[in-house]
């Protein structure tokens, strides 16, 4: 299938699993005309949320949290 892009498969948060014209979408809807967005893995360190959140206010745009939901590695998370 050339051109195609099979999306993976999901089990869970399915109403939340939004392909890019989806999410593009909601941006309409929302009103969204400017937005920040901040991909991340692991769980937002304090660190993070400070910078996305005051660039956003900066532009007084929205934010946008993109979760790449997976395992933690070792060393994601030392409590």
């Amino acid at each position: 299938m050339i051109g195609t892009i099979q999306l993976p498969e999901h089990h869970d948060f399915l109403a939340l699993c939004l392909t890019r014209g989806e999410i593009r979408q909601n941006y309409i809807r929302l009103g969204w005309k400017k937005i920040v967005a901040f991909q991340t893995r692991n769980p937002m360190h304090r660190a993070h949320f400070e910078l996305t959140f005051r660039a956003a206010k900066e532009i007084e745009a929205n934010l946008f949290i993109h979760p790449v939901v997976g395992m933690t590695k070792s060393g994601d998370i030392d409590h």
